[in-house]
């Protein structure tokens, strides 16, 4: 079985990608569950938000409101994707981001409708993360490209489900996924992106304490 490539924004994580890729070679072994402690997390922003930085890309995640999340259905994450210099532009759609938790399982990001009939944190969720000045100030010289995967009920705007990045532009959303079968505090998450015209799937790696 041909395994994907995946990348990272950076070479941090080598290591660790190696020894993922072993594990991921064993007998009857996905991915291979790895020990929060012995993982190499993506640079903090700030205390609960991660980045990775490369040539092509920059993606934040945000973990402030997850952290308040351990008994619901769905988690919270704040998430932005700056383009540095792919032309003409990158695509987003909602099957574009995605989290591997450390067991190696994937899972998708959750649905607007499902989060309008099944979540009633959303309201809440702004309200924790109202400060969020430390994104456009890392993305000063770049202009902010709207995006609305789970827009507030009740207010002004439409569910976008795809949204086109150009260069030096950036977007920032509250993305929701389902809640991992084992939950959050403890593990060490990967936050996927995968989308044209990137060769390889670039990704973040995040932990909830």
């Amino acid at each position: 079985m041909k395994l994907p490539v995946i990348k990272k924004l950076s070479i941090r994580a080598a290591a660790g990608a190696v020894a993922a890729l072993v594990l991921c070679l064993l007998p009857g072994c996905r991915y291979g569950p790895v020990p929060i402690q012995d993982v190499k997390t993506s640079r903090t922003l700030t205390p609960f938000s991660f980045i990775e930085e490369g040539r092509l890309v920059v993606l934040i995640v945000g973990v402030e409101a997850a952290r308040h999340r351990e008994d619901a259905e769905f988690v919270p994450l704040v998430v932005a994707v700056g383009n540095k210099r792919v032309r003409p532009a990158l695509r987003l759609s909602r099957e574009s981001f995605y989290l591997v938790d450390s067991e190696g399982n994937r899972i998708e990001m959750a649905s607007y409708e499902e989060i309008l009939a099944r979540y009633p944190h959303m309201e809440m969720d702004r309200r924790l993360l109202g400060d969020r000045g430390f994104i456009p100030s890392k993305f000063d010289v770049y202009m902010r490209i709207p995006a609305k995967f789970f827009p507030m009920p009740g207010r002004v705007g439409v569910v976008q489900d795809r949204v086109e990045i150009p260069t030096l532009g950036y977007m920032e959303n509250v993305l929701y996924f389902p809640m991992p079968a084992g939950g959050l505090k403890g593990r060490h998450f990967d936050l996927f992106l995968d989308c044209p015209p990137l060769e390889d799937p670039v990704f973040v790696t995040f932990e909830i304490r």
